[in-house]
């Protein structure tokens, strides 16, 4: 199910209670997209350690896009998922070289993983 976020908020991740609520018995996975298109958002360290959090308590995988992790302004920036301790067995990263090279109409993608496992039955 999809956590909402509102523009009055910046698109940014509402409380842990609100994305919990979310979470039902089938749940193998979160999906996050950080930086966002067409928001711009880019998720702040304690934003990813919260889902990071989550993700390990609930045994979820942790899906994250990053093809826009070169596209940030104003001095933010952007924190790879693969990098969040404790999580090596459960990211899973999708990157494209597409929007990097301006080959809007190539689809030339990659998933990245530091699960050595199959993926879960």
């Amino acid at each position: 199910m999809p956590v909402t976020t509102r523009a009055e908020d910046g698109y940014h991740l509402p409380a842990r209670a609100s994305i919990e609520a979310k979470i039902g018995p089938r749940t193998k996975a979160m999906l996050v997209c950080s930086p966002g298109n067409p928001t711009g958002t880019v998720y702040s360290d304690a934003e990813l350690e919260l889902l990071a959090s989550i993700c390990r308590d609930r045994g979820l995988f942790l899906i994250s896009d990053e093809v826009y992790r070169e596209f940030v302004y104003d001095g933010r920036t952007h924190r790879s998922a693969l990098s969040l301790p404790g999580m090596e067995q459960h990211v899973i990263v999708a990157d494209s070289v597409s929007k990097r090279y301006s080959l809007c109409g190539i689809r030339i993608g990659n998933v990245v993983s530091r699960n050595r496992s199959s993926w879960p039955r």
